[in-house]
């Protein structure tokens, strides 16, 4: 399985990318080893993170959020947290809320299907 997820730089800018493992990924980025992008803009702070089945289902994860528009970013990020918090889990999956959420930010493109969901 892969996590797709969205991590908020010291500068304030926003990166999204996929691993195997969450946790050691994050680790590399603060410490300067992650991708070139966010080396020297650490340290950074997870904001989002969701469970794709297969590579090729989170890349198009990534890609999608990729392509959204920063301020279309920053609403989804923030409803995301709010939808988090309100469902009291950790677990909260990013691309179920992107789907539930689609309205409120608009269609940029379409939301990508996991072929294991």
């Amino acid at each position: 399985m892969y996590s797709v997820y969205v991590i908020e730089c010291a500068d304030g800018t926003y990166y999204t990318g996929i691993t195997r493992e969450l946790q050691r990924r994050i680790e590399q980025h603060d410490s300067g080893k992650g991708a070139k992008y966010t080396r020297g803009r650490g340290p950074v702070r997870l904001l989002a993170h969701s469970i794709a089945y297969d590579r090729s289902s989170a890349q198009k994860l990534e890609y999608y959020i990729k392509s959204l528009r920063r301020d279309k970013k920053v609403i989804m990020l923030e409803l995301y947290e709010k939808e988090r918090k309100a469902s009291n889990s950790e677990n909260f999956s990013l691309k179920d809320f992107l789907l539930l959420s689609e309205c409120c930010h608009g269609k940029d493109s379409e939301i990508p299907s996991d072929s294991a969901s």
